[in-house]
């Protein structure tokens, strides 16, 4: 059975820390003996908690880098390659999330002095001008 605990600072460093080592709320939450909604609670209820979790989360990304280098540099055989590259990919999609300025997709538009970006939208539709 589970208790329900009151939030505190070291509480709220311990969780962090975890959730930044690539753990998950529910998992630190079964291990606490706390149910995953009086986290998520706390969240709300206290900024300073949000904002560690939030590092932590962007954070996390550089963790699931890492895993995926172990990944890359690790022997394995066949059967293992098809796990890891799956693992991979995994951790790829969630560092992604996770910190979308490092590692998520960017997208670079821009245009010079002599030949300055133009944006023309050809909807199809054409005015008879006569």
């Amino acid at each position: 059975m589970s208790k329900i605990a009151q939030y505190s600072d070291s509480l709220a460093t311990i969780i962090s820390s975890q959730v930044c080592e690539g753990r998950t709320i529910q998992s630190i939450a079964n291990e606490l003996d706390i149910p995953a909604h009086v986290i998520y609670r706390w969240q709300r209820e206290h900024v300073e908690f949000e904002d560690m979790v939030k590092a932590a989360r962007s954070d996390r990304a550089h963790y699931y880098h890492d895993k995926i280098v172990e990944i890359a540099e690790s022997e394995m055989n066949f059967q293992d390659a098809r796990v890891n590259k799956l693992r991979a990919d995994i951790y790829k999609w969630a560092a992604k999330v996770g910190n979308r300025n490092e590692f998520g997709d960017q997208t670079k538009i821009k245009g010079d002095n002599d030949s300055p970006l133009q944006i023309i939208v050809d909807t199809g539709i054409r005015r008879n001008t006569e």
